[in-house]
């Protein structure tokens, strides 16, 4: 009898150990002994009939669920764990109080077709429930259903869900449909169905791939970008050189910095950080103007370029030259030549033709500058008032306008302003 009793005494030792413990701040809590029961997923998902409260809960999981309500009536839930380190997500029918998707995986994402008349949520990764191993649900929202598919997924990005399946990589598009067979032996991080080629990850370092899954770039980096019609490859994924390669995968040159694309003038620009420079260049990087980093050439409206006192062609021909600053240029209708402008530390404002000769100059602390189908009006306030003229300088008023303000209509061709003693006047010219 004393030995019955002892290993009663010692049963319940184990049960207050195994139901006991202590949390972060050292106190004792109680947690409830629980059943867990795992379900194969189906193609209707439902719940028991009470949930923990004794209240009714709605048996079929999806409802009131809609693709075009999903986002109002379900919410992505999730629980960290500590000792493993890591959260994981579940889906809940916040109308029906009941799980879609219980809390078990590592990651979650979700993609629309085009037409926005499917949607799929998407939970993958470390499945909890199945000892941390990759695991994949699909939830359907338009069907309302729920599958495991015979893939894994590992990566979802820009309408594009990567997938691995028998020790191969492949990718789906946003219907979930293949759009590149299981062909790759490395994890794809990016595909272009277009350009039909694949960015694959060996955990370090970044391949390039074709469709077929070969090389196209007999070699690894850390980051792999294309800008424009030019691969930029960097040694590592923190920087450092840039390898750069055509369009047909063949090495240019390595340089300092990644090349920007200005599609404005159609060039590369690319930066010397030995110089402190950049130049512009084509595609085959040849260096075609080189400018000082802080100082680049400025964009004018025709086109032009203004750089260091100099009006240049998109060929950095020079146009005209300057000794002011030039702030803007303009094409002229019916003349055979572009108007720029440019204004001096005195204030002077001079507009010159295209062969750098000034065509009119004038000094003045307040202007407008107003061009209604490329006909240039320079409104500009003078010490006896203001003035209007067209863009070789013929006045088009008669007499100088006395007024504090002046205001030039949305169709250009009618001035508004106020007297000094506040009376609004207009007319047209």
């Amino acid at each position: 009898m004393k030995k019955i009793i002892l290993f009663s005494m010692a049963l319940c030792i184990v049960f207050s150990l195994s139901a006991c413990s202590k949390n972060d701040d050292g106190k004792k809590t109680t947690t409830k002994a629980t059943t867990t029961t795992t379900t194969t997923v189906s193609t209707t998902l439902s719940t028991t009939t009470t949930n923990s409260e004794n209240e009714p809960v709605i048996e079929n999981a999806f409802e009131g669920v809609t693709v075009d309500n999903v986002f109002e009536t379900t919410d992505v839930t999730y629980e960290f764990d500590k000792r493993k380190n890591q959260a994981y997500n579940g889906l809940y029918n916040i109308q029906g109080k009941n799980e879609i998707v219980p809390i078990r995986y590592s990651e979650m994402n979700y993609v629309k077709t085009d037409d926005l008349e499917n949607f799929y949520y998407i939970f993958y990764g470390k499945d909890r429930e199945n000892n941390n191993e990759n695991g994949t649900v699909i939830v359907d929202i338009s069907n309302q259903e729920i599958t495991e598919p015979d893939y894994d997924v590992i990566y979802v990005y820009d309408k594009c869900v990567y997938v691995t399946k028998d020790g191969k990589y492949g990718v789906l598009d946003n219907n979930l449909e293949v759009i590149c067979d299981y062909i790759y032996d490395l994890p794809v991080r990016y595909y272009d169905s277009e350009g039909n080629y694949a960015i694959a990850d060996d955990g370090e370092l970044l391949h390039l791939y074709d469709k077929d899954n070969n090389l196209l770039i007999d070699k690894s980096y850390g980051i792999i970008r294309k800008e424009n019609n030019l691969w930029c490859c960097y040694e590592r994924i923190n920087g450092g050189k840039v390898d750069v390669y055509s369009a047909e995968f063949e090495y240019i040159k390595t340089v300092d910095n990644q090349p920007s694309y200005d599609k404005n003038l159609g060039l590369y620009e690319v930066f010397d950080n030995e110089a402190f420079e950049c130049y512009y260049a084509d595609e085959n990087l040849n260096e075609l103007y080189r400018f000082e980093a802080d100082n680049p050439p400025t964009l004018l409206d025709n086109g032009t370029l203004y750089h260091n006192g100099k009006v240049l062609s998109k060929d950095f021909e020079i146009l005209a030259e300057t000794e002011f600053s030039v702030m803007n240029s303009f094409d002229v209708a019916d003349e055979p030549f572009h108007f720029g402008y440019t204004i001096n530390n005195d204030g002077v404002i001079s507009y010159y033709d295209r062969s750098g000769e000034a065509v009119f100059q004038f000094k003045t602390s307040e202007y407008y500058l107003e061009r209604p189908d490329s006909v240039i009006k320079v409104v500009v306030k003078e010490t006896d008032g203001w003035h209007i003229y067209d863009e070789k300088g013929n006045s088009l008023v008669e007499d100088k306008i006395d007024s504090d303000y002046i205001y030039i209509g949305t169709d250009s061709t009618c001035v508004k302003f106020k007297n000094t003693d506040g009376e609004r006047f207009s007319f047209e010219f």
